[in-house]
């Protein structure tokens, strides 16, 4: 199995999780017992943790994304790069996909919203979609998501924590 190290800034702390993409069941993050497998101690502590429990897991190339940052800059209303508002948003979809919510992306509601930020980012012109702006309501509901995302990863990642500690 090919393990992504996905580092995040979150809360002040940098966590990191190990993302993996199966052609049959899509991508995620490691789980057990419905916990998040993650590590405080770098993606070489991630990897520790993640060969406890699938021994011939193989490290591939590392990520990185600072949660704390967007979340700062959005708390004042400071618009963030619109490539990166997609990675968080993906990301939490790829966690959303995690705990259940297999078929549907992380607020799936706003796939309007999601489907207009794509035409904004580096991406949308190689498969040929049109740039399409934001309106000021875009970029609520883009404020909204993330923050949302950021207090969900936040939760999953102290239960998980927590579990470890008991």
């Amino acid at each position: 199995m090919d393990v992504f190290p996905v580092g995040i800034a979150l809360r002040g702390e940098i966590v990191w999780l190990g993302w993996v993409s199966q052609d049959d069941a899509g991508e995620f993050f490691l789980v057990i017992n419905g916990r998040l497998i993650f590590s405080y101690e770098g993606k070489e502590g991630l990897m520790q943790e993640v060969v406890k429990i699938f021994p011939d897991a193989q490290m591939e190339v590392e990520s990185f994304f600072d949660f704390d940052s967007a979340a700062q800059r959005l708390d004042k209303d400071v618009v963030i790069e619109s490539d990166f508002a997609l990675d968080i948003w993906n990301i939490l979809t790829d966690l959303y996909h995690t705990f259940g919510g297999m078929d549907t992306m992380f607020f799936e509601s706003r796939r309007d919203v999601y489907l207009r930020l794509f035409s904004q980012s580096e991406a949308a012109p190689l498969v040929g979609v049109q740039r399409t702006q934001l309106s000021a309501h875009d970029l609520a509901v883009v404020r909204e998501v993330i923050l949302e995302g950021v207090d969900l990863l936040d939760q999953k990642v102290r239960t998980a924590r927590m579990a470890r500690n008991h």
